[in-house]
C-alpha cells in the first residue's frame, strides 16, 4: 500500500536544501482529497543564538510576525505544481459530481 498518493520535493533555486518544502497527497482520503505542504524551516545552529531563542520561548516572548522563510520555485517545477493543482481540480469536479448526483436522488426520491 501506498503512503502518499503522490510526494514531490521541491528545492530552492539557490540550491540550499535547508530551503525545501514536500508537497504530497494522501490516498486514503478519497472522499475528501487532501494535499499537504510540509515546509522546512532554518535552524540556527549557532549554539548563542540557540539558547537566547530559548530563553525568550521560556518567557513567552515571540515575534508577532512568526517564523518565515523563502524558497524560490524553480520555471522547471511548474508541471509538478501543475500536477498538484490537476490533482485537486480532479477532485473537485469529483465531489460536484456526486454531489449533483446526491441532490438528484433526493429530488427523485420526492
Amino acid at each position: 500500500m501506498k503512503y502518499f498518493e503522490f510526494q514531490e520535493l521541491f528545492i530552492c533555486e539557490c540550491h540550499d536544501t535547508s530551503h525545501q518544502f514536500i508537497i504530497s497527497a494522501d490516498p486514503l482520503t478519497v472522499e475528501f482529497p487532501e494535499v499537504y505542504v510540509s515546509i522546512h524551516l532554518n535552524r540556527d545552529h549557532n549554539i548563542f543564538r540557540r539558547m537566547w531563542t530559548a530563553m525568550k520561548y521560556v518567557f513567552g516572548m515571540r515575534s508577532t510576525l512568526g517564523d518565515f522563510d523563502e524558497v524560490i520555485i524553480k520555471p522547471e517545477d511548474a508541471d509538478r505544481l501543475q500536477g498538484v493543482v490537476d490533482y485537486l481540480r480532479k477532485a473537485k469536479e469529483k465531489q460536484e459530481q456526486d454531489n449533483k448526483a446526491k441532490i438528484e436522488a433526493v429530488q427523485s426520491d420526492k
